[in-house]
């Protein structure tokens, strides 16, 4: 009796054991079905694109732009096609690194990827502030306008009730200025068209009439009575009114409609841009002159980033679309940077 237990016992244990092999052999068998099935689709998506727009398209549509397969050389091409057509594309084709790419070697389409490029890792907390709705005039198109990303974090956040902000380029938009104001900040706006003197506008937003410019001028588009001055010119002039020479332009907001072209490398040269904490640059791209002027725009923007300005935000202005290359691009930008050089140190 003692005997015929013990072969019941070690054949429930031998059932046992082989119904958990089988288990574990179904359950590979569905997963690899499941990835062949997966890969199989993304294979036949990515050939259609192809077929529509052509294996470049793939490529820069999805930000598959590896140094290494991108280049004006017809064989490497073909090899980045032949990896696209005919393999796994996530597991061959690895994601552009921006920072290190050479912008002087990238067509107008990836010159549009780099500057969709948000880099939205680098800041937990962003946050719009200002801003409104608006719409086409045929009512197809609907988004926001204004506003401004600002990094919230807490070694690069404006500090509440004690910032300091820059703002060229209004155009009767105060919305941004005002919600800086929300926020706690004196703010410095800045603007040659509106027609409108130096004035305070509130207790903590002040006017000028003012232009921002590469050279000290007393003129600005002709006109001799709107001053032009440079960053650094600008603040030396306000440096009683906030603080000194040691004070901190925690936000700085560009929109001066392709004068940013000068604006920017100035300021670097300057020294300036130690003093600024978060900039925001609409940026007005020009492609349609030559490859070569819009690959030197975007070099410019790289030696922002060179210089130490993280990006944090990337956002395209929705009516500025053209079309090229049967593809819709954006001729302006919203992007946010903070600067590494001025990380506060974290309390723990």
């Amino acid at each position: 009796m003692g005997k015929l237990k013990n072969r019941i016992g070690l054949l429930v244990i031998a059932i046992a054991f082989l119904f958990t092999i089988v288990v574990l052999a179904l359950n590979f068998w569905t997963s690899e079905c499941y990835y062949s099935r997966n890969e199989l689709d993304e294979s036949s998506r990515v050939k259609n694109w192809i077929k529509t727009y052509g294996w470049p398209a793939v490529l820069s549509s999805r930000s598959l732009l590896g140094n290494q397969l991108f280049s004006s050389d017809k064989t490497n091409n073909k090899k980045a096609q032949d990896i696209v057509e005919d393999g796994p594309v996530f597991a061959s084709v690895s994601v552009a690194d921006w920072q290190k790419t050479d912008v002087q070697t990238l067509s107008k389409q990836q010159i549009h990827d780099y500057l969709l490029w948000t880099n939205q890792s680098s800041c937990q907390i962003s946050q719009s502030f200002g801003g409104f709705l608006v719409s086409s005039a045929n009512g197809l198109l609907v988004s926001f306008d204004g506003q401004k990303a600002v990094c919230l974090d807490q070694a690069v956040a404006p500090p509440p009730n004690k910032c300091l902000v820059y703002s060229f380029g209004i155009n009767n938009d105060w919305s941004f200025d005002e919600a800086m104001e929300l926020y706690g900040c004196q703010i410095f706006s800045f603007d040659p068209s509106m027609n409108v003197s130096n004035h305070n506008r509130t207790e903590a937003i002040h006017f000028y009439q003012m232009a921002l410019d590469d050279v000290d001028k007393d003129e600005w588009n002709k006109s001799k009575s709107i001053p032009s001055r440079t960053l650094a010119s600008i603040y030396d002039m306000l440096n009683s009114l906030h603080g000194g020479d040691s004070s901190v332009i925690d936000y700085l907001k560009i929109d001066v409609e392709t004068t940013e072209w000068r604006v920017l490398p100035q300021i670097i040269e300057s020294g300036m841009m130690d003093k600024v904490r978060q900039l925001a640059v609409e940026i007005h791209l020009d492609c349609d002159k030559s490859i070569r002027h819009c690959r030197q725009q975007a070099g410019i923007l790289q030696s922002l980033e060179g210089y130490g300005m993280v990006r944090f935000d990337s956002k395209p202005n929705m009516y500025s679309k053209s079309i090229m290359n049967n593809d819709s691009v954006f001729n302006s930008y919203e992007i946010a940077w903070y600067n590494n050089r001025l990380v506060r140190g974290l309390r723990l």
